[in-house]
């Protein structure tokens, strides 16, 4: 009896010191292996849900664009004129200046605070306070109806609405999301926008989760804590 039980007991004895520790080492390998993957599939995946976002984006002002060109044609003109008078534009990676009229940040983050504090009629009265200024009232109609444009998309998709906050020129996209996605539940969203005499997009950035899109003379770039993620 006491002797089948000596070999009970060496049977069911458990693990040693040292088998214990080679699992442990083939876990730390195996995580060592996977985890970086599983979080590169995690980026791939966030990144190209922003890209399809800001395709969307960059659909949608396009066709205020052109629909604003097409009934205020004069309005648009005078526009123009006023945004080369002012040197409006942006530089590229070459360091060549483009004359452009531009939709800021800092203009997206005034409409939208002024309709989350009045509605939608504390906008029209504030664009129509600037009827006689083809600028200013330009200005403010295209980013009105191309804010109403990705709300309704954010809307239809369920999601968290988006949140235009206002940033300094000399801010990151990086500093500015970390700032604003940790004191707001809703998605900080980075947009600037960049159009010719015809209303013709020449340069878009959509930023969101983290993440820049630019979409520039046919060539779209994704960017990651000031890093090239993609490059199409």
């Amino acid at each position: 009896m006491q002797k089948k039980r000596r070999i009970f007991l060496k049977q069911n004895k458990g693990f040693t010191l040292v088998e214990l520790i080679v699992v442990l080492v083939i876990l730390a390998i195996l995580a060592a292996i996977l985890v970086p993957n599983l979080l590169g599939f995690i980026d791939k995946a966030k990144s190209g849900q922003v890209l399809i976002d800001a395709k969307y984006a960059y659909q949608d002002a396009q066709a205020v664009l052109t629909d604003f060109y097409g009934k205020y044609p004069d309005m648009a003109k005078k526009y123009y004129q006023a945004g080369r008078g002012r040197k409006d534009g942006y530089t590229d990676d070459n360091n060549v200046f483009h004359p452009a009229c531009i939709i800021t940040q800092s203009t997206m983050s005034s409409v939208q605070s002024l309709y989350d504090q009045g509605g939608e009629q504390a906008v029209r009265d504030f664009i129509t306070s600037y009827k006689e200024n083809a600028y200013s009232y330009s200005l403010y109609t295209i980013a009105y109806e191309i804010a109403k444009q990705m709300d309704a998309r954010s809307k239809k998709k369920g999601t968290v609405r988006f949140q235009i906050g206002d940033r300094a020129s000399n801010v990151t996209y990086n500093e500015f999301y970390e700032s604003h996605s940790s004191a707001s539940k809703c998605n900080p969203l980075i947009y600037q926008l960049y159009f010719d005499e015809k209303g013709r997009i020449l340069m878009f950035e959509y930023g969101m989760d983290g993440y820049l899109v630019r979409f520039e003379n046919g060539t779209t770039t994704v960017e990651q804590n000031g890093k090239t993620y993609k490059n199409q």
